[in-house]
């Protein structure tokens, strides 16, 4: 886990410390970006980012596709992909 995401894991207002959807709000909130700016970069809809951050499983794809873009928006963010997903 790199010191970004434990940081935002530890900062974060949204609930339970190990909370990856709040964990990754935190650190889209500390670069400033909107869920348009990461939604063009990482090519999912701003619906399944917020879901994501949300942690709404029942509105996200399973499997191979929610691994996907779980992996690509900690990538964006510079977490550590593989410790999140």
């Amino acid at each position: 886990m790199t010191q970004d995401f434990a940081s935002a894991v530890s900062d974060s207002s949204a609930g339970a410390v190990g909370s990856v959807g709040a964990a990754l709000r935190g650190l889209r909130l500390s670069k400033g970006w909107s869920l348009d700016e990461v939604s063009s970069r990482i090519k999912f809809s701003t619906k399944q980012i917020e879901a994501l951050e949300n942690e709404q499983w029942d509105h996200l794809p399973t499997g191979v596709s929610l691994r996907g873009l779980v992996r690509n928006y900690a990538r964006l963010l510079g977490a550590d992909a593989e410790a999140i997903v």
